[in-house]
């Protein structure tokens, strides 16, 4: 396999309130743990030209923008992408662990770099994607595995570099989510018997542009956040909580939205909790009826107006 074992892949941020502006500082920061970055895929939007004819007589170029997917298991390195998702740094409080609060605020999104670099045998070659922004990013837990993410990257600019700039590959930061150290909880109910829980964060962030190829800044979006769990049937509070009632669906009174915690931790001090506001089932069912080598299962999609989450760590600086 041509390069395998020797590309390197490291992140940068560029400076909060200055799109595509140049990163400061000299440590290059990982993504998460086992992680994937493809494709990293430049697009030029051509558009084609005719003259009165079927064949085209030329293509034109017309806006410049790129795209990857980074996925991966959730390390501290992870959590700190959503200043990209998000769109800011995030506050800090405690002398130690320390917490780190994230929350949306609609304007400006930072950006940053990725030094995507591979040596293909006869040379070298490193991709530069400027001015990246995460318009979403899953985080999903299942019995038995570690914690993962799945993170869509919009970038608006990239520089072809002939060596790796990084020098070697940068390490994960603190230990690895595991699924064993995840809770959740729903309107104040602990759920129980998980089998998994997906967490869907989208502020839709976007690029601006003017009468220029490349973008000229990233914004928020509209936000739109899910939380799916699926857990074997042991209770009737989720139902209930679909229904806006005890015993029947609600038929002319709004449904009553929730709180919920969806926390992932390392079993040390590393801990993740995104807590949701005004939350309410968009969806509810129930699923392996007649089967008789599965547990009876409860699906639950549910509508999340807002989340701040919370990175707790031993690391004393913001990055």
């Amino acid at each position: 396999m041509t390069g395998a074992g020797t590309e390197t892949v490291a992140i940068k941020r560029e400076p909060d309130g200055d799109y595509m502006g140049t990163p400061g500082g000299s440590t290059f920061y990982n993504v998460g743990a086992d992680a994937s970055l493809t494709p990293v895929e430049l697009q030029n939007a051509l558009q084609r030209m005719r003259n009165f004819s079927a064949e085209p007589v030329n293509s034109r170029e017309t806006t410049l923008e790129g795209a990857a997917t980074i996925t991966g298991t959730v390390t501290e390195d992870t959590i700190w992408l959503l200043n990209h998702h998000m769109g800011s740094p995030p506050t800090q409080s405690g002398t130690g662990p320390y917490d780190y609060t994230w929350t949306v605020e609609p304007g400006r999104c930072q950006s940053f770099r990725i030094w995507a670099g591979l040596d293909y045998l006869n040379g070298t070659a490193e991709r530069v994607a400027k001015g990246a922004i995460i318009p979403q990013i899953d985080f999903e837990c299942n019995v038995g595995e570690s914690v993962t993410f799945n993170a869509t990257v919009l970038y608006g600019d990239e520089l072809l570099n002939t060596s790796l700039t990084p020098g070697s590959q940068p390490s994960p930061t603190g230990p690895e989510l595991m699924f064993h150290g995840g809770s959740l909880s729903i309107g104040g109910n602990a759920q129980t018997k998980m089998e998994s829980a997906t967490l869907s964060m989208n502020t839709g962030a976007r690029f601006q542009r003017d009468w220029q190829r490349v973008p000229a800044d990233a914004v928020i979006g509209p936000v739109e956040h899910t939380l799916t769990p699926t857990k074997v049937i042991d209770a009737t509070d989720l139902l209930q909580l679909a229904y806006g009632n005890s015993s029947a669906p609600v038929k002319s009174t709004e449904l009553s939205g929730v709180s919920a915690s969806l926390t992932f931790s390392s079993g040390g001090t590393t801990e993740a909790d995104f807590p949701c506001t005004n939350v309410k089932p968009n969806n509810y069912s129930w699923e392996n009826f007649g089967d008789a080598e599965a547990d009876r299962l409860e699906n639950t999609e549910l509508f999340v107006d807002s989340i701040e989450p919370v990175l707790t760590t031993d690391t004393s600086s913001a990055r």
